[in-house]
């Protein structure tokens, strides 16, 4: 789940996903039930869950880092298996 805080003053432009660095070109996102393409808008103090299809098997402890147009980035390391919310 993306979010832009309520607090925020503009709305925020996914532009990018990566997985350790890297833009795998096979990764589908999903959200409610419908595949999305970037970029994609978050509006002030909305969030977005996505779900992102990728082959998670190799990976330990992946890293999932998203950019903004806006210029902001956020990085998470979790369990591949459990969710991740940025």
């Amino acid at each position: 789940t993306v979010k832009n805080d309520p607090d925020s003053a503009i709305n925020l432009t996914l532009k990018k996903i990566y997985v350790n660095w890297q833009n795998p070109e096979n990764i589908t996102l999903l959200t409610k039930h419908e595949n999305i393409s970037l970029p994609i808008s978050v509006p002030i103090g909305k969030e977005i869950p996505l779900q992102c299809f990728y082959d998670w098997e190799t990976l330990v402890n992946p890293t999932v880092r998203i950019e903004t147009s806006e210029g902001y980035i956020v990085e998470k390391s979790a369990n591949a298996n459990a969710p991740c919310f940025c």
